[in-house]
């Protein structure tokens, strides 16, 4: 229930999101990045990367992004001990910006005689915002959810809570009447009224939120 609640307040944030969002974007000029730090501990490889935005569009999101990371010791010999891709990386980076991001290996052997490392970062693609105007201009062309069937909404996942209370309380009191037992009956009554007042309740607080935004 709680989705459909705090949809009317998001909602405009969504839409401008979902319209003024590019497909997709393939790596070029528009983002660079580059691990600067690697750690290990207990079979766990922790690589943190720098993400920087040079481009002229908001990144919102690093989709795709491969990382390898390969230690090496005093003898020359090396081990690629990590190769991964990694996706749907919030960063929300403005033109300019960087986002520092933490990325995790796990069940990575240990090399005790490592002294150094070098990584590979690569195959990225990027989620990014269009200019406003556009999404605005967009947005403007599609159909927004009416009051009415926000409430409808509502209305009907509040009428689901209940049901599901109520049928919870009678298979409880059922089991508990099989049972003899007095105290799991009242038990049950007292969780289903429970239930069934916050049902209630969040209906009641998501349309008044509607009747205040209106």
């Amino acid at each position: 229930m709680k989705n459909v609640l705090k949809y009317l307040t998001v909602s405009t944030m969504l839409w401008a999101c979902l319209l003024g969002m590019s497909s997709l974007a393939f790596a070029d000029a528009e983002m660079d990045f580059e691990v600067t730090s690697v750690a290990y501990e207990g079979g766990e490889l922790t690589a943190v990367g720098v993400f920087h935005n040079s481009g002229d569009k908001h990144i919102s999101e690093v989709t795709k992004v491969n990382v390898k990371i390969v230690l090496h010791n005093d003898e020359g010999d090396s081990a690629e001990v990590a190769n991964h891709d990694f996706s749907n990386l919030k960063v929300d980076i403005l033109p300019g910006e960087s986002a520092e991001y933490t990325l995790t290996f796990s069940g990575v052997a240990e090399y005790t005689d490592a002294t150094q490392w070098t990584a590979e970062e690569g195959d990225w693609e990027i989620t990014y915002f269009d200019d406003a105007a556009e999404a605005t201009e967009e947005m403007a062309n599609e159909d927004i959810p009416t009051v009415e069937e926000f409430v409808d909404a509502v209305v009907e996942e509040a009428e689901a809570a209940i049901d599901a209370a109520v049928a919870d309380a009678e298979a409880a009191i059922d089991a508990a009447v099989e049972a003899g037992d007095e105290a799991a009956i009242e038990a049950a009554l007292a969780e289903a009224e429970v239930a069934i007042d916050a049902a209630v309740a969040e209906a009641e607080a998501a349309i008044e939120d509607v009747e205040i935004i209106e």
